[in-house]
């Protein structure tokens, strides 16, 4: 452990202030060194017998100046070379920074233009699944799909509903989806279509944990409010369907040929999509499984 501790450490780049601290070190330290040695010779040179000769070698002996010199020229050298490899890692790391955020912007357009097609691709849809039978648009086929599916969650939580009537309008809320299941599957397909081309570009390298969030936070902005809730509702809905019709594990040949297969399908796609938790191990499996969400 302290060794991976070690190791971490070492890899840490040094700051401004750090490197700063470090010359100032070295400097004190020749000092301190030149100034013992200066102190060493006047000690012993300065006895009560000091001949001419003498005193010149003692003179001599202040060439340590010279080393205090080259020792300074030389930690100013290491002071240059440290400062300079610091200002190199400052431009590469705002280079890699511009990169990033070049490419954040490019995907940012992507995922805007993508669901720019998907809106004026449903907003022409119609819908008929009305209990009135008037034709609407997808927004109130949507706000009434919600209320009908709260009121009926509400009253069997009340205890308002028996078996068969609880069965008996989940049977009727699948009549009206199938009315208009081209223009069900249009919309959730066309959903899980957006989210499967957003996971693909959450594999992108060169984004974090906190881009990813901000994109996929992007791709539910753009949407049209209540189509991921609207998803979740005939998800549910389908699931019930098939839990009353009894279409377990040993059903799988009635399910294949069942025509809401295509539309579960999609919309258990789109549901986990929106249940994506996104964390460094989240955002590692996605790359590695980036093959699945190629458009």
């Amino acid at each position: 452990m302290q060794k991976k501790q070690d190791e971490i450490r070492a890899n840490v780049p040094l700051t401004s202030e750090q490197i700063n601290r470090i010359f100032l070190k070295l400097v004190v330290g020749i000092f301190a060194i030149v100034a013992g040695y200066a102190a060493l010779v006047v000690f012993f040179a300065a006895g009560p017998r000091v001949t001419l000769g003498q005193t010149g070698t003692f003179g001599d002996s202040f060439g340590i100046l010279t080393s205090l010199f080259s020792g300074l020229a030389f930690a100013g050298l290491i002071w240059t070379i440290m400062q300079q490899r610091l200002e190199l890692r400052l431009q590469r790391s705002q280079m890699e920074e511009a990169r990033r955020q070049d490419v954040i912007t490019r995907l940012c357009m992507v995922v805007q233009n993508q669901v720019a097609g998907y809106r004026s691709e449903i907003e022409s849809l119609t819908f008929t699944s009305s209990p009135f039978g008037q034709v609407v648009g997808f927004r109130q086929m949507i706000f009434e799909l919600d209320t009908r599916l709260s009121r009926l969650v509400t009253d069997r939580e009340l205890g308002k509903l028996t078996d068969e009537d609880h069965d008996g309008r989940v049977l009727s809320e699948i009549e009206l989806v199938e009315k208009d299941l081209h223009q069900h599957l249009v919309m959730i397909q066309g959903l899980e279509r957006c989210c499967k081309n957003t996971r693909y570009l959450l594999t992108n390298e060169l984004l974090n944990v906190g881009d990813a969030v901000d994109l996929s936070a992007l791709l539910r902005a753009e949407m049209p409010p209540g189509l991921f809730e609207y998803t979740r509702r005939v998800r549910q809905l389908l699931v019930v369907h098939e839990q009353i019709n009894k279409l377990g594990p040993d059903m799988t040949l009635l399910k294949a040929l069942n025509p809401m297969r295509p539309l579960r399908i999609a919309a258990n796609r789109v549901v986990d999509f929106d249940d994506l938790n996104f964390t460094e191990d989240s955002i590692r499996d996605l790359r590695a499984t980036r093959w699945m969400y190629r458009p």
